[in-house]
């Protein structure tokens, strides 16, 4: 079975484009259970996976909550709360429905879902090899560190790293990065550049060089 988890060191670092680059290459199903910030219908992250792979947006994300905020704090604004084994069994059903797969967090590592659980804890409940998404902005490599350390502490199996190359004004140098990152992992652990793509309406097809690791 091929199935892994794609999490990130924070929001926005590209963890979904990671997803909908493998879900190109390899033509699996890919899932994003939760989704904060839906905004406007045909531009959501759901909305864009549902393209590449011909699910629809509510198949792969069922918690889709309109705020622009942590998942639990979005919930709460409809009235809503995430119930983590519920949560948890639509993970497991996922699992044993597809024996391969991706399954993209929400946020960073320890975003809240509900009261003291996090979206760590769901990763932990579903013992998934995870794909860490990070970047390149100043101030990533503390932040792809402490995710780094979090998962070694808990002895969550890293696939591999993937650093996103950051906005122009906030990139801080994307090989320096790859390389500080190279200098704290095992050797069997790849950290993968991926340099910010040209606009277009399908980016994900560009990531050419992003699977030179042994899925």
């Amino acid at each position: 079975m091929s199935q892994y988890c794609i999490a990130g060191i924070d929001t926005g670092v590209g963890k979904t484009l990671v997803t909908a680059a493998l879900a190109y290459r390899t033509g699996w199903p890919v899932f994003k259970p939760i989704l904060s910030g839906i905004g406007e219908p045909g531009v959501n992250d759901a909305d864009l996976l549902a393209r590449v792979t011909g699910q629809t947006s509510v198949e792969i994300s069922p918690w889709q909550f309109a705020a622009p905020l942590s998942p639990h704090l979005a919930a709460a604004r409809e009235g809503k709360r995430i119930d983590p084994p519920e949560l948890e069994a639509w993970g497991q059903a996922q699992l044993e429905a597809h024996p391969q797969l991706c399954i993209e967090g929400v946020g960073g590592l320890m975003v809240p879902l509900d009261g003291q659980y996090t979206m760590f804890d769901w990763m932990r409940a579903m013992r998934l090899p995870i794909i860490l998404v990070s970047s390149s902005y100043l101030g990533t490599i503390n932040h792809s560190l402490l995710s780094i350390a979090q998962l070694q502490q808990h002895d969550m199996p890293l696939q591999a790293v993937i650093v996103s190359q950051a906005a122009p004004e906030r990139d801080a140098g994307l090989q320096d990065t790859c390389e500080t990152l190279r200098a704290y992992l095992p050797q069997a652990v790849p950290v993968i550049a991926l340099p910010r793509l040209a606009p277009s309406d399908t980016p994900w097809k560009q990531a050419a060089d992003l699977l030179n690791f042994d899925l």
